[in-house]
């Protein structure tokens, strides 16, 4: 099966956002102690440090800058250091536009990685499906090549599938290099993140650098919120959370959008119309249609047959349902439930994952074929009982028909 034979193209809806030069919310910047003199290319060690002084979350995973460069150095040993511009949600365009307007930091922190780390394949990796753009993607910065990821969405759940897993490689998010930079160059403590803040009820969409912390409400207002959301959502329009109060709900390092959404249409409940067409789209090849029914029933034990656990989450199921089923939500909550037992039985290797999944199908396949077993022989047993009914009746039938034809033949 060819690679993207599965997924979705999105109509994309970066623009304005991504053309605007990226705007900063009023916020004093943090320091730390930095024990070593000032070099323009630290060691590993020192790079590493300097990272975890500066407490850098990366934002293409959630992990810590300073625990990922100490792998590399240590364990994983890359051939390459991608900067991870990918941004293949329709409204999220806020690692792009740093790659583009903030490409000096870019390069700065994608060359400390690469010289730390004796690395000389470097790259900033886009999404090549997007379209009706304002602003031309070029095919380098600052002598840097940019690699152009084709194929359907989601392509940032599936990176390794597309670069190729056999190559190991070291992804770092735009907003950690460039955060790297300054804590190198500046002494700069993060204490910002890089968000979106987009949507059909915001006046002016931007990219906006805001305080980690602040509240969703207090990054709407900055951007000016022209109409009342009847939906905000954090983190993106496919993957990410609805909120129902944004004055309580926090920024983190790796929030990324903020979107604002009026949606009038009355939410009715339909029911499955049998169209597969959640099944042709997931890149997973699941069947979200059955893991949603058995989700909805709480049928729990039977997810183990349609290997939930392989979900990432993309969210394509509910993008493209006709009926408007929160697939998405039930086949996550079918997942988390199964990795949970999995956990609480000791579980948590892929390969032992697997394996507890094929012995669960294999009892209950066992359990099937016994109870077909019991179905035929009482089957056979019902057959022979007809069967035996059957011989009476002709042997009543066959008497009574002797007993008629010699009382006409008596005289």
């Amino acid at each position: 099966m060819p690679l993207f034979s599965k997924g979705i193209i999105l109509e994309q809806h970066k623009e304005p956002a991504l053309s605007k030069n990226i705007l900063q919310y009023p916020s004093e910047p943090s320091f730390f102690a930095n024990p070593y003199p000032y070099s323009e290319f630290p060691s590993i060690e020192q790079l590493t440090d300097i990272a975890r002084r500066a407490n850098i979350i990366d934002e293409h995973d959630g992990a810590l800058l300073a625990d990922k460069l100490s792998f590399s150095s240590t364990k994983g040993h890359p051939v390459g250091i991608i900067a991870d511009a990918l941004d293949d949600d329709p409204y999220i365009s806020s690692q792009l536009a740093l790659a583009l307007h903030q490409s000096d930091l870019i390069s700065r922190g994608l060359h400390l990685c690469a010289v730390a780390l004796k690395i000389k394949s470097i790259c900033i990796m886009v999404y090549k499906n997007i379209y009706d753009l304002s602003i031309q993607i070029p095919t380098m910065i600052k002598n840097i090549n940019v690699v152009r990821i084709k194929g359907k969405y989601p392509a940032e759940n599936r990176i390794d599938n597309i670069l190729g897993k056999s190559k190991r490689k070291l992804i770092i998010g735009t907003g950690a290099l460039l955060h790297l930079a300054r804590a190198v160059d500046e002494n700069r403590i993060q204490t910002t993140c890089f968000v979106t803040v987009s949507g059909n009820c915001i006046a002016k969409p931007a990219n906006v650098e805001f305080p980690i912390g602040l509240p969703v409400s207090s990054a709407l207002d900055f951007c000016t919120v022209a109409l009342d959301p009847t939906r905000v959502v954090v983190g993106g329009s496919m993957t990410g959370k609805s909120i129902l109060d944004p004055s309580s709900e926090l920024l983190t390092a790796n929030s990324r959008a903020v979107l604002a959404f009026e949606d009038r249409r009355e939410r009715r409940a339909f029911n499955c119309i049998g169209c597969s067409r959640c099944t042709e789209v997931c890149p997973q090849e699941l069947a979200p249609f059955l893991i949603y029914k058995y989700t909805a029933l709480e049928k729990y034990d039977e997810l183990y047959r349609f290997d939930v656990a392989r979900c990432d989450e993309c969210g394509s199921c509910s993008y493209v349902c006709p009926a408007e089923l929160d697939l998405a939500d039930y086949v996550i909550k079918g997942k988390n439930y199964i990795l949970k037992k999995m956990s609480d039985s000791g579980v948590t290797s892929a390969s032992e994952q697997q394996d507890l999944i094929h012995r669960k199908n294999l009892k209950k396949l066992k359990k099937r074929r016994m109870r077909f077993v019991v179905i035929t022989d009482i089957s056979d047993s019902v057959k022979q009982i007809r069967n035996s009914l059957i011989s009476v009746k002709r042997s009543i039938t066959a008497n009574n028909k002797t007993k008629k034809t010699q009382e006409e033949n008596r005289p």
